[in-house]
């Protein structure tokens, strides 16, 4: 018999206002949630380029420093699970973490979710399927908040047939390009 694991399509998105950090400041990141709906938890590992961690504090979900590890001074890994299913408004804060930016230049390329430590992933409705988790930035603009994202394939990996999600500001044209090995 072989093992699976309960794959679900959809991912979690966190949401970050993007933004340009000096070196020395010390610098507040409310997470917030684009669907955080019906989530018992997540993992996840964030490289940080440029910052150092200081704190974290709760918001619409209870986190604490016991819920963050820091196996580098570069590297976090954060993990979140709930007793029940947890679901919270689009744009609420979930939880704010604080940092000393190191260098200057924007959170967008100063921090990220991958799976170098621990795997990005959450857990997600009533059969507590193991699903997606991404951080996107959110850029100010004067007009409007627009918000792109290019989401992981699904199902990864695959075989004969996957789907790639993304997300733009506003509807119109896109250009995707994929490229194989050679």
């Amino acid at each position: 018999s072989i093992a699976t694991e309960n794959r679900s399509s959809r991912v979690v998105s966190l949401v970050v206002a993007d933004q340009k950090v000096e070196a020395g400041q010390a610098v507040e990141v409310a997470i917030t949630g684009l669907n955080f709906n019906e989530v018992f938890g997540y993992q996840f590992t964030s490289n940080l380029n440029g910052l150092t961690l200081s704190g974290v504090r709760s918001g619409a979900i209870e986190m604490t420093d016991a819920n963050l590890g820091l196996p580098s001074t570069d590297v976090m890994t954060a993990s979140f699970a709930a007793d029940k299913m947890v679901s919270v408004n689009a744009g609420e804060v979930l939880f704010t973490l604080e940092f000393v930016a190191t260098t200057s230049g924007n959170l967008s390329e100063m921090m990220n979710i991958n799976s170098n430590v621990t795997k990005a992933e959450s857990y997600t409705g009533t059969g507590m399927e193991v699903s997606g988790i991404e951080l996107t930035f959110r850029t100010e603009e004067p007009t409007a908040t627009a918000v792109y994202a290019l989401n992981q394939n699904e199902p990864n990996p695959f075989k004969d047939v996957t789907a790639v999600t993304c997300e733009m500001a506003e509807a119109g044209q896109a250009t995707f390009t994929l490229y194989d090995v050679t």
